[in-house]
């Protein structure tokens, strides 16, 4: 189930330039939802939610929209991207804009959809820094604002999620 927690952080990522329930933007084509996880404006306020939430790294001080900036056009501008105790990576961090199109994630390819892309950051050792899933999963299941939202957009609570 850690899947629901991770790839709804980044499902808000869909409609940063495509608004959630509408129609496409002129000259691109209708974005590609996948049929086992539709979107609801609901879901697309927890994946906001969940981007800028700083309690999934390992130090409290990094989340998704620490590299995606919404004012920097959702990236950082930096050569090589910063993550937790200002650790550089190998890359600077692509925006997300327009993500959705994508036929891969990632600058080299590696993950096919939004869903698998999105969890990786966590545990990744320079971005966020955690282990594994568990403090991602203990913090939505027991902050009663997260497991509500939980509820409400998937149905699923307590360990369900």
């Amino acid at each position: 189930m850690r899947r629901y927690a991770l790839c709804t952080g980044i499902m808000m990522l869909f409609f940063i330039s495509v608004p959630a329930l509408a129609a496409p933007p002129l000259g691109l084509p209708e974005v590609s939802i996948p049929a086992d996880n539709p979107q609801t404006p609901e879901k697309i306020a927890l994946g906001d939610k969940l981007f800028n939430d700083k309690r999934f790294s390992s130090t409290g001080e990094v989340n998704c929209a620490f590299c995606h900036k919404k004012d920097m056009a959702f990236t950082d501008q930096l050569p090589v991207s910063e993550g937790i105790n200002k650790l550089k990576g190998t890359r600077n961090a692509p925006t997300v804009i327009n993500a959705a199109y994508m036929q891969t994630q990632f600058w080299d390819g590696r993950e096919p959809s939004l869903e698998e892309q999105s969890g990786q950051p966590p545990s990744n050792q320079v971005e966020m820094g955690l282990a594994d899933y568990d403090p991602i999963l203990r913090i939505v299941r027991t902050d009663p604002e997260d497991a509500g939202m939980f509820k409400k957009v998937f149905n699923k609570s307590g360990d369900q999620i």
